[in-house]
């Protein structure tokens, strides 16, 4: 038998551990905050859709999110923007793109989509870690050409490669998304 209850604080749970607001996942998934919050408090269960959408924002099976298996003490690597570059001359790089980009969107996508990744510059290519593949894909088929041009305005620079990658080990995916700035 389910436990309602327990599969909404699990549920609770992980979206806390991505540091993500009701109103956040709910923008993910495409449902209201108030079926979030109904769903945390034990009051019904998301369909079937919205679990397989979950799972992958949790890097969970749905039977994982239903049966609480893997889910107790999840930690998720990363979680804050984090200062890297130390060992290049573009210090604070990332930190600064953020910045810039943060005042290009809305806050509930900067929330969403961009606080919890970082980055790191290695041979010519800038490397954007989120918290897993899903949320890799969405930035690059939303925020590649935004975060090309602000790398672009903030280095100076125009011969780079971009990659998103997950920081999740433990990710199914085995892929990653490479983009090139656009040579004008």
């Amino acid at each position: 038998m389910l436990d309602i209850e327990k599969i909404g604080m699990n549920i609770s749970k992980l979206r806390r551990g991505l540091q993500l607001t009701q109103v956040e996942i709910s923008t993910l998934v495409g449902v209201s905050h108030q079926a979030v919050s109904k769903w945390e408090n034990g009051g019904c269960l998301p369909d079937i859709e919205v679990l397989l959408r979950l799972g992958k924002i949790f890097n969970q099976s749905v039977e994982e999110l239903l049966l609480s298996e893997g889910v107790t003490d999840h930690v998720f690597p990363g979680g804050k923007v984090e200062h890297l570059y130390e060992t290049s001359d573009l210090s604070g790089v990332w930190t600064k793109v953020l910045d810039e980009i943060r005042k290009k969107i809305s806050l509930s996508s900067f929330n969403t989509w961009l606080r919890n990744t970082n980055a790191e510059y290695v041979d010519e290519t800038f490397f954007i870690y989120s918290p897993n593949n899903f949320m890799s894909e969405w930035l690059y088929h939303r925020y590649s050409s935004l975060i090309i041009k602000t790398l672009e305005e903030i280095t100076g620079e125009t011969d780079f490669k971009l990659e998103f990658r997950s920081r999740d080990t433990n990710d199914r995916g085995n892929g990653f998304f490479q983009v090139e700035p656009l040579k004008t």
